[in-house]
């Protein structure tokens, strides 16, 4: 009989604590406001449909005011790209300030001319770099970055952004499908 009662007194106080802590993670959530309370994704737009203002007639009428709205467009090789060049460049930076050092200290300083055969091999790989390396390995992606700015790019994701956190909600409520319908 006691082990029966320590069984249930357990069992109370795993309800209980249940119960508890979603007060407690509802009261936090409410508490405080981030966008992703007011904000609605969709995952798969229509490539074509990239100006915030279509979105905007379609779901403001429905739905409520929008804050704002975010068109994220299908350009990551464009984004790798520029970023590949400000790593060149800030490389470009450190370089000249250690060939800087080196002429103030009366020190060698390493040209592209002084290289070996093998070293300028081994520059394919990242290694042995110079300015005169760097700076021919930004115009190749310049070159890269000019061609990946004149592509189309079409909309990857949007992100509404409402006033009211009623209006997501209402949204949200709308546009949701069930498990069966997605896969049909």
């Amino acid at each position: 009989v006691p082990d029966i009662i320590v069984v249930v007194l357990l069992v109370v106080f795993a309800i209980v604590s249940g119960k508890v802590e979603e007060k407690a993670v509802e009261y936090i959530d409410v508490s405080q406001q981030t966008p992703q309370d007011y904000t609605v994704v969709i995952n798969n737009p229509p490539r074509e449909v990239r100006d915030p203002d279509r979105y905007r007639e379609h779901f403001a009428p429905k739905f409520g005011d929008i804050a704002f709205i975010t068109v994220a467009k299908d350009n990551g090789p464009l984004l790798k790209a520029l970023a590949e060049k400000k790593v060149v460049e800030h490389a470009i930076l450190q370089l000249e300030a250690k060939r800087l050092q080196a002429v103030e200290a009366d020190r060698d300083f390493v040209t592209q001319d002084e290289l070996t055969p093998w070293q300028v091999f081994l520059q394919k790989f990242g290694m042995f770099p110079t300015v005169q390396s760097l700076e021919d390995r930004k115009k190749l992606i310049e070159k890269r970055i000019e061609a990946l700015c004149n592509r189309d790019y079409g909309a990857r994701k949007v992100y509404i952004t409402f006033n009211t956190e009623h209006a997501q909600r209402k949204c949200i409520r709308s546009m949701a499908t069930g498990w069966i319908e997605e896969y049909l």
